[in-house]
């Protein structure tokens, strides 16, 4: 396993495996988000748009191939982390958390946001720190409407 800064030749398969992990992630009926919903949300890529914040992303290969990212904004702000399902429960998710930790290492608290009914996602947190934010419930308000929580990481001493 290999972690390294994202290049510009790495955008297509960050792409794909957003799309591959929010398909298998994001559907759910309770909350009414659609498989189809979501297919949509990435029949094609949107154009690139120049960010105003600062961020770092880093990815992840095994055998030359791309399975993950993980990408920090601000300084403390986890903007994402995405491993393909078939590499999950592998340590690679691991592996970029703590990558990014090291990044965070400066800042006080880090923060992230998640699906409210996420719990693979919220366990993960949990295991390095994380604590949801009461009353911290939101609707990601993008092309498809989810529930979030807000979740926040103390870094003590």
């Amino acid at each position: 396993m290999k972690i390294r800064p994202k290049r510009e030749e790495d955008m297509e398969d960050l792409f794909h495996i957003k799309k591959e992990t929010w398909l298998d992630t994001y559907p759910n009926e309770k909350y009414g988000v659609k498989y189809e919903d979501i297919e949509r949300k990435f029949v094609k890529r949107p154009p690139k748009k120049k960010s105003t914040t600062k961020s770092k992303t880093w990815v992840v290969e095994i055998d030359k191939k791309i399975v993950g990212f993980v990408s920090i904004r601000d300084k403390n702000i986890l903007g994402a982390i995405y491993v393909l399902p078939k590499y999950q429960r592998k340590g690679v998710g691991e592996a970029l958390m703590e990558k990014v930790l090291k990044h965070c290492e400066d800042s006080k608290e880090v923060f992230v946001k998640t699906a409210v009914y996420n719990q693979k996602a919220i366990n993960f947190y949990k295991k390095f720190g994380f604590e949801i934010i009461p009353n911290s419930e939101e609707t990601h308000e993008g092309t498809i409407k989810i529930p979030t929580i807000t979740m926040k990481r103390v870094k003590t001493s």
